[in-house]
């Protein structure tokens, strides 16, 4: 799963540097930057917050998140099928 590259996308299309991100998020810019290089994961508060101001749902988040090493082999194929549409939709959601 790659919520620190998804939080990452989402900021930058909302148009806002990470110094200004982390300020609305209240946390530090270094502890930003560690979770959208995904080197740590947000804790729980953090991630919440995180959603408030990005104005998404958590689940959303999540399905955004989600890449085809985190699904089972043998449950790949429908995947690479489902993906594209499901992101899409949610996209057109969050946006």
């Amino acid at each position: 799963m790659q919520i620190g590259k998804t939080i990452k996308l989402l900021r930058k299309e909302k148009g806002w540097i990470q110094e200004e991100f982390s300020k609305k998020i209240e946390i530090s810019v270094t502890s930003l930057s560690l979770i959208e290089s995904g080197t740590t994961r947000p804790n729980k508060t953090t991630l919440l917050r995180i959603c408030e101001v990005l104005e998404i749902p958590e689940p959303f988040l999540f399905l955004l998140s989600i890449s085809e090493d985190d699904v089972p082999p043998e449950k790949r194929e429908i995947y690479k099928i489902l993906a594209p549409t499901l992101k899409n939709i949610v996209d057109q959601l969050v946006k």
